[in-house]
């Protein structure tokens, strides 16, 4: 990592948050960004600051950059609410969390000040300081929403309780490790947000660990770090199609926290393959503010990394493969099964405890989510509750459905509610008429694709439905049939996906109905839905094969 060519990329970040930086002192943003832009209060401190002290900069010692960073600070400080913390203005109000994530922020600015040993950054500094002062008193009694808010609440209690040496503040933090981190063996945090919250988790368990000596916190740093080495997609996208927050499904790499945390734990552990995968995120950073504040802060504590060793991009690796959860639902949770497959350009996740239980990649060609729905009271997509391992390349996904009907209620006791239905205690009612079917899939892994076995025989006349959601980006031929706007079947022969010369070929036969939806389903609208139809009793092959046109 070289800090010359990062300071020349960062100057351009700068250029262009600087451009967004809101001058109109009648606005309530003046010194910051407009919300409506993007929330980000001590962005342009974070983007700005450390160009203002490197000499390979152009932006050393600039009158005007500094004048920005100080409207910056006093937006903060008018921000702040009378008990010392902020505000996110469209969700979390009067938040102890969201203060956290501004202290953890302003408080690297404020180590990287005092290594500068720069005079003229004095009052930039103070002011810092008599913000994080301001929150000491929230901060001691603020509680929390989420998982990660533990750790980030934890790791603000740190920045403050090093800054001010209170007491109260390392009791505080402690109140919140006694609950235990929350990595399971696997290494999933319990948000399963590889995006967002495992870099949020990570980058602050560091810090737990080493403001307070805390070695478990390094621990579960160690184990999710660990598991992403198999969550990535080709060119580095994270898989999120079993997120539970706001990162699920979207596309996106490794973000600073990132960056920050490999870099760190690749130094702390001479780990080569932190230190790639510290590289692979370096490649695609849209910023570079935040890493170098660090760079200044902890020198060759994050700058002294060993030689970089790639990591593999063949494996199968079945994560919480004992585990089986309660089903049906529409989300997994943290511990659910999953199982990733990659070769090279071939991207396989298969996820227990949800709907959309494949993700196929291969190159550019993304079917995004496989679901299996039935006509089932409902129920849409099935969910299933495990993933077992058969061998080394065919797993197993099983699971009875049932369904049923209620019982009358007595009639004495039905004339309490006068014809009032919705009042009467309906969750009481006999459980009459249970019927129950089973849905099977086996996935077997091939080099260049898999294949479904798919069974649905125990009932007759259940009408069934694969759904593969495939990419807008790239188009579909073969033996198709346009059944709705957004909706195509494959009644028998092929079908071929293909985006930007990749190409997913999809072989199986369909027929028995020409539903484009079944009841209790909803189809993707930023999909290309491609269905395979059947009724059962049915047992049906389907192969998916993947090449380069």
């Amino acid at each position: 990592m070289k800090i010359q060519e990062l300071i020349k990329k960062q100057e351009a970040v700068w250029e262009e948050a600087r451009e967004r930086q809101v001058l109109d002192r009648e606005s309530f943003w003046y010194g910051t960004y407009d919300i409506n832009d993007r929330y980000a209060p001590a962005d342009l401190l974070v983007q700005g600051l450390p160009l203002y002290t490197n000499r390979e900069s152009k932006y050393y010692k600039d009158a005007n950059l500094l004048q920005r960073l100080g409207l910056c600070m006093e937006f903060i400080l008018k921000f702040q609410l009378p008990d010392g913390l902020i505000s996110l203005p469209d969700c979390n109000i009067d938040s102890p969390p969201d203060t956290g994530f501004l202290i953890n922020d302003l408080s690297i600015c404020y180590f990287f000040i005092e290594q500068a040993g720069m005079p003229e950054l004095a009052p930039l500094q103070g002011q810092i300081k008599l913000f994080l002062q301001k929150t000491i008193p929230g901060m001691l009694t603020g509680g929390f929403h989420t998982a990660n808010h533990r750790w980030v609440m934890a790791c603000a209690l740190g920045f403050l309780y090093r800054i001010f040496g209170d007491g109260r503040l390392k009791a505080r933090a402690f109140a919140f490790l006694a609950e235990g981190f929350d990595v399971n063996d696997a290494g999933e945090w319990a948000e399963r947000s590889n995006v967002i919250y495992n870099a949020v988790s990570d980058l602050y368990a560091f810090h737990i660990g080493e403001t307070f000596g805390v070695e478990e916190a390094y621990g579960a740093v160690r184990r999710n770090l660990e598991m992403m080495r198999y969550m990535f997609h080709p060119e580095f996208y994270i898989a999120t199609e079993y997120s539970t927050r706001q990162d699920r499904g979207t596309r996106a790499r490794m973000d600073s926290r990132y960056t920050i945390v490999f870099l760190l734990m690749s130094v702390m552990d001479r780990n080569p393959q932190y230190a790639f995968l510290a590289e692979k995120a370096l490649e695609y950073a849209p910023t570079f503010g935040l890493l170098l504040l660090y760079a200044g802060v902890y020198g060759s504590r994050i700058l002294d990394t060993p030689e970089p060793k790639a990591v593999s991009d063949c494996y199968t690796v079945l994560l919480n493969g004992t585990k089986r959860t309660d089903v049906p639902k529409k989300y997994s949770e943290n511990g659910d099964a999953v199982l990733r497959h990659r070769n090279g350009k071939l991207s396989v996740t298969v996820m227990a405890g949800q709907p959309d239980f494949l993700f196929l990649q291969y190159g550019k060609a993304r079917a995004f989510g496989i679901k299996l729905p039935i006509g089932w009271f409902g129920m849409g997509g099935i969910s299933f509750p495990g993933i077992e391992r058969i061998d080394a390349d065919t797993y197993r996904m099983y699971t009875p459905v049932r369904g049923k009907y209620w019982q009358v209620f007595d009639a004495d006791f039905a004339k309490r509610y006068n014809g009032n239905f919705i009042g009467m205690p309906n969750q009481e009612r006999e459980d009459i008429n249970r019927v129950e079917t089973e849905a099977e899939v086996k996935i077997t892994l091939q080099k260049n694709g898999l294949d479904l076995d798919i069974r649905i025989d125990k009932l007759p006349m259940i009408f069934a439905q694969l759904v593969c959601m495939l990419d807008l980006e790239g188009t579909v031929s073969g033996d198709t049939v346009r059944l709705e706007q957004g909706v195509i079947a494959l009644q028998s022969g092929r079908a071929v996906y293909e985006c930007d010369g990749d190409c997913i070929e999809i072989t199986g036969m369909g027929g028995g109905h020409r539903f484009p939806v079944l009841r209790g389903d909803t189809l993707n609208p930023c999909a290309q839905n491609l269905v395979v139809n059947a009724v059962s009793p049915s047992a049906w092959h389907i192969e998916f094969r993947c090449y380069e046109r």
